[in-house]
């Protein structure tokens, strides 16, 4: 995790990250979600392909979607219901 001023940057790894752009992005402090890859340890960074980019957000009923990322979605929720933007 990085600090620049009053923001902090966490380069976090997962397995699919159109469900960690979906769920991360929900939570009150976050102000951005950027899809990629990262080789560890992580020096470089380089974002999703455009198509990639807000997967869940698109495509909310695509299968996918529907059968992991929806269910991880709907936990984050349910665990962090203080911590989500109003």
């Amino acid at each position: 995790m990085t600090r620049s001023s009053d923001t902090e940057i966490a380069t976090l790894g997962g397995g699919c990250f159109w469900c960690l752009e979906a769920a991360l992005g929900q939570l009150a402090g976050v102000h951005s979600v950027v899809s990629g890859y990262a080789v560890s340890p992580a020096p470089t960074f380089w974002p999703a392909e455009d198509e990639h980019r807000d997967y869940f957000a698109h495509h909310p009923f695509k299968p996918y979607c529907q059968a992991v990322g929806a269910p991880k979605v709907a936990k984050l929720q349910l665990a962090f219901a203080a911590r989500l933007k109003h």
